[in-house]
């Protein structure tokens, strides 16, 4: 099992960092303006390194990273409520985890 174990979090890991940032560059070329920057931020929340790295990134005053055409997602991310939001979503990546890991541990305890 625990062999099993590494090589699903190796998938995911993989999945999360690699494919899915590719994934989510395709599809941001389908938007434009304001619909692009939403779209990007919201994806930015399903990938908890993404929100990490954004994070950081606004944090440390590297908006211009972000380069000129992602002004509206910089506008977006830097003020109080976005930051908040990532942070949330940063938290949420690391306690759900662990209650569905308390959860389906404490079941396969009792059986």
């Amino acid at each position: 099992k625990r062999i099993t174990a590494i090589i699903v979090s190796t998938i995911i890991w993989f999945f999360l960092i690699l494919i899915y940032d590719l994934l989510v560059m395709s599809a941001a070329n389908l938007f434009e303006g304001t619909s692009m920057a939403m779209f990007l931020l919201i994806s930015i929340l399903f990938n908890p390194t993404d929100s990490v790295r954004t994070l950081a990134i606004v944090n440390l005053g590297g908006e211009t990273i972000f380069g000129p055409s992602l002004v509206e997602l910089t506008r977006m991310i830097t003020n109080v409520s976005s930051e908040i939001l990532l942070t949330g979503g940063i938290f949420a990546w690391i306690i759900i985890p662990l209650l569905l890991t308390v959860f389906f541990f404490k079941r396969s305890v009792l059986k």
